[in-house]
């Protein structure tokens, strides 16, 4: 998920996580491929289930939108919010579907919308849009949480309506009621829950500290650890398994901040340049990884050699990642930086 970057807090531990969660994301999703291609196990399948981590950037989303942008609560700059985030999630997103479209254009043209409202609904990440990106789904579930985040900054009251689509989506979830219509599944998601548990760590957060950043290093490690084990070891996709996802996501970020003095450590670098890169890892990993395993990778190989062969393309993928960061994500993040100073300034000569 497109990360906020925040002047006055530079939250190297959870730039590390969001870093950590993309490259699990990509690991699944090279597990997936390699399994229906017929090269056997990736790693004996220990990310058989790491799309998990989709759920760890929901937690992390929450907690960073809250973090950067309460202060703008009831301040009524709906518009600039809203603006900040769609140049945020889109430039990188449309370069991500641009290169699909000319392959699949010459080579699947049926795999492409068939209308131009679907054309359009799929540029706009459009809940139920044609998927050229196969990860573009999650960021219709992050637009939602930004319409609905928008609406505090909009009136502060509106967190009673909030509390209530929660409340319903909880409720929803856990089966207590049914609710059905078009596009309740999305509406009332699993993902609103994770969203609020952000937002609700982020509060917490102002409260609970760990002052011990060696404690608090070795506890997101060992939490981590725990997590990686016990998601290798479920067998079915439910609501509770994501919330218990949510759960290890919370006590990551906790475990992270009060390890932040420890992250200036150049021994760090390389992740913290992982998290930087997270977006456009996310969002560029799933083509060239369909491409490099059905029609690049030869077969009948020894092992040894094919597990090199992946090395490369993880290194590959990071590559054109970072080339992203540099010519498409870090542009928008100045320009982002320019719209937030002038925020400020507004708000300060309001007062």
């Amino acid at each position: 998920m497109p990360v906020t970057t925040l002047k006055k807090s530079k939250f190297y531990g959870l730039q590390i996580l969001r870093g950590i969660s993309s490259l699990l994301v990509v690991l699944f999703h090279l597990t997936e491929t390699i399994k229906g291609e017929g090269h056997g196990t990736f790693l004996n399948g220990i990310f058989k289930n790491s799309s998990s981590a989709v759920s760890i950037f929901f937690v992390l989303s929450g907690f960073i939108i809250y973090v950067s942008s309460k202060k703008l609560i009831n301040s009524k700059s709906t518009g600039l919010f809203y603006a900040k985030r769609l140049i945020r999630i889109f430039p990188v997103y449309w370069f991500s579907i641009s290169y699909v479209t000319l392959y699949l254009y010459f080579l699947k043209p049926s795999n492409l919308p068939d209308s131009f409202p679907e054309w359009i609904k799929t540029l706009i990440l459009f809940p139920g849009h044609t998927m050229l990106n196969g990860v573009s789904w999650s960021l219709s579930y992050e637009l939602f949480f930004y319409l609905l985040f928008g609406l505090l900054i909009l009136n502060s009251k509106s967190k009673y309506f909030l509390f209530l689509l929660i409340l319903l989506s909880l409720a929803r979830c856990l089966s207590i009621i049914d609710i059905d219509f078009n596009y309740s599944n999305f509406i009332f998601s699993y993902g609103n829950i994770l969203f609020s548990m952000g937002v609700i760590t982020a509060i917490a957060s102002e409260k609970i500290k760990i002052r011990n950043a060696k404690t608090s290093i070795f506890l997101f490690m060992a939490s981590f650890v725990i997590y990686i084990y016990w998601d290798y070891l479920q067998a079915d996709r439910t609501f509770l398994y994501d919330f218990l996802v949510g759960i290890f996501s919370c006590l990551f970020i906790i475990t992270l901040l009060g390890a932040e003095p420890l992250f200036d450590n150049k021994i760090f670098r390389p992740l913290i340049v992982l998290g930087n890169i997270s977006y456009s890892l996310y969002l560029i990993h799933l083509p060239i990884l369909n491409f490099f395993v059905k029609k690049i990778l030869p077969y009948n190989l020894p092992t040894s050699l094919e597990y090199f062969l992946f090395a490369i393309l993880i290194g590959v993928i990071i590559f054109f990642s970072y080339l992203s960061y540099i010519f498409i994500e870090k542009p928008s993040v100045r320009f982002l930086n320019k719209m937030q100073d002038k925020s400020q300034n507004n708000i300060q000569l309001a007062k």
